[in-house]
Order: C-alpha cells, then structure tokens, then sequence
C-alpha cells in the first residue's frame, strides 16, 4: 500500500491534554487507545471519555 493510500486518524488534542490529565498518563498511551492497540480497563475508559466529550463538543459547535 502506497503512502497516499494510507488513512490516518486525527484526534482533537484539546481532548487528549484533558484526559492526559485525569488519567495520569502519556499522549503515546491515550492515541494507542484510541487506536485499539491497548484494551485495559483505562484504556476502555479513555475511549468512552474521548466519545462524550467529542460528541458535545460537536453539539455544541452545531448550535453557533
């Protein structure tokens, strides 16, 4: 598979310095989480973190 081919995911940075923050852990482990490349119990926590808060920030952006 070429370069070009290649789809990467963009996350929102705002949301991963708060969850760097409430859950004591480095950027490189909240993306591998994302990414479906860890599966403990933070890790699950953090995606469902990542899901609420990406769904009001878009909410929120819809009403302006």
């Amino acid at each position: 598979m070429s370069k070009s081919n290649q789809k990467y995911n963009t996350y929102n940075k705002d949301i991963i310095k708060r969850l760097r923050v409430k859950y004591g852990t480095s950027p490189h482990f909240i993306y591998a989480s994302l990414r479906g490349d860890r599966t403990s119990e933070t890790s699950i926590k953090i995606c469902e973190d990542y899901k609420i808060a990406e769904r009001e920030i878009n909410k929120t952006l819809k009403k302006i």
